[in-house]
């Protein structure tokens, strides 16, 4: 129902009494099927994004090591689960999460999308 067609990564907004990185391994649990140790996270990009007139911080988490198997948890949701190297990215990728992956393959830690 928004952006259909477009990959993008295991994201999600925080449910409330819940830090960042923990929003994060709960949305790629529920997306992807894997289980992440909070220690094998660390926080790889701040982008500042506007769409559709709405402000908003992504967080965007570099994760290390995961148990399971990445499968598709929410097939209701989304239609494809695929591996590709940051230097191979899809072409219909989410535009801001292309620009946040680039940024990330980079070492920039912050960016703005949408201004």
């Amino acid at each position: 129902g928004w952006l259909d067609g477009l990959f993008s990564v295991p994201a999600g907004a925080m449910d409330g009494d819940e830090p960042a990185a923990l929003a994060a391994i709960r949305e790629a649990a529920e997306e992807a099927s894997v289980s992440i140790n909070p220690d094998d996270t660390r926080l790889a990009h701040t982008l500042h994004c506007r769409t559709e007139g709405n402000e908003w911080l992504g967080l965007f988490f570099e994760v290390f090591a995961w148990e399971g198997t990445p499968s598709l948890g929410e097939p209701e949701r989304h239609s494809d689960l695929t591996w590709t190297p940051l230097s191979e990215l899809p072409s219909e990728m989410v535009p801001y999460v292309g620009q946040a992956l680039t940024c990330i393959s980079k070492d920039v830690a912050y960016s703005e999308f949408g201004w």
